[in-house]
C-alpha cells in the first residue's frame, strides 16, 4: 500500500463571496424574482411530463387500444429521439434562439403533443405525440443556462 500524499494546499482554490452576492436561494429569489418564474414553470412542465408517463398506459389504452408493452416502446421511442434531439439540435437552438425562445420552444412541442392525444384519435396520434414530447428536450439546457446567467457569477455551477 503506497501512503497518501501529502497536500499543504487545497486541491481548488477558496472562494471568496462578496457582501453584495445573494447567500441563499431565497435572498437570490428575493433579489433575481424572475429565477422563481423559471423554477415554477419548468416544474409545472415535468409535472406535466410525469402524469403522461404515468397515466399514459391506462389513457393509450382507452383511447388508441394500446397494450402496455406497446406503451412501454411508444416511451422508449420518445426517449431515443429526446437523446437525439439533445445531442445533436439543442446546442445549435439554444445558440440561434436563445435560452428564451428554446425554452418556449419546449414548451409548444409538449403542449401540441398533449393536445395532439386529446383531439385525435387516429392510429398515428400516439408515434406524432411521442415524437412532438422529445421536442421538449430543450427545457433543461434552456432553464439550466437562464438560471445560471440570473445567478451571481460566484453562485453559478
Amino acid at each position: 500500500l503506497q501512503e497518501p500524499l501529502e497536500q499543504d494546499e487545497p486541491l481548488l482554490p477558496p472562494t471568496t463571496v462578496p457582501a453584495s452576492a445573494p447567500t441563499s436561494l431565497v435572498a437570490l429569489l428575493l433579489r433575481q424574482p424572475q429565477c422563481m418564474l423559471v423554477f415554477v414553470s419548468t416544474a409545472a412542465y415535468y409535472a406535466a411530463f410525469s402524469a403522461w408517463q404515468a397515466m399514459g398506459a391506462l389513457y393509450f389504452y382507452r383511447v388508441f387500444n394500446m397494450t402496455d408493452v406497446e406503451f412501454g416502446i411508444l416511451v422508449s421511442l420518445s426517449g431515443v429521439v429526446s437523446l437525439l434531439v439533445q445531442t445533436f439540435c439543442v446546442g445549435r437552438a439554444i445558440a440561434y434562439l436563445g435560452e428564451t425562445w428554446s425554452g418556449v420552444i419546449s414548451y409548444a412541442f409538449r403542449a401540441c403533443a398533449y393536445l395532439l392525444v386529446a383531439v385525435a384519435h387516429t392510429s398515428l396520434t400516439p408515434y406524432l405525440s411521442a415524437v412532438l414530447i422529445s421536442g421538449g428536450s430543450f427545457l433543461s439546457p434552456s432553464s439550466a443556462a437562464l438560471l445560471s446567467s440570473l445567478s451571481p457569477v460566484q453562485q453559478r455551477g
